[in-house]
């Protein structure tokens, strides 16, 4: 293959472009979002083609700078998700405090002994009765087999 071939940008969108953007949409499951990212990577292949040394396909290439894409735009969105600007961290703050700067409500309590509270009893109720099943199962399963083995 000739160099013009090889990184030839009109022919991977005619050759690759409908690949990429099933790709992407059944990843993304959003359309819209899916082109804009395809529409990134054929920028990102246009700015980094010297960089292709054609030790894997066209193909390869353009799907593994895709995946870079979406992971990025993944990782974009969840930050974006838990991390809280300044105004809506006042707002959060200000609602436990009056204008005084006194709490509104004063917080619950701790229990210095979790042992006697009876959420935290609940808790360790579920949380004992869960662990519990899957070492039933795995007991029963070595005793069915001839092992005569315990599970502590």
């Amino acid at each position: 293959m000739s160099d013009d071939s090889l990184l030839n940008a009109e022919a991977w969108v005619d050759e690759y472009g409908d690949m990429l953007y099933r790709f992407a949409s059944y990843l993304l499951k959003d359309h819209d979002l899916a082109e804009e990212i395809v529409q990134e990577t054929f920028l990102a292949t246009l700015k980094s083609k010297d960089a292709f040394k054609g030790q894997s396909s066209e193909k390869t290439w353009l799907f593994s700078i895709l995946k870079h894409k979406i992971v990025d735009h993944i990782r974009r969105k969840k930050f974006k998700e838990f991390s809280m600007d300044s105004e809506d961290l006042g707002k959060t703050i200000e609602a436990f405090f009056n204008g005084k700067e006194r709490w509104q409500t004063f917080p619950v309590p701790w229990n210095p002994n979790p042992k006697e509270s009876q959420e935290f009893k609940e808790l360790l109720d579920v949380f004992l009765n869960r662990l519990a099943r899957p070492l039933v199962r795995l007991q029963l399963f070595l005793m069915r087999r001839g092992k005569k083995s315990r599970i502590p």
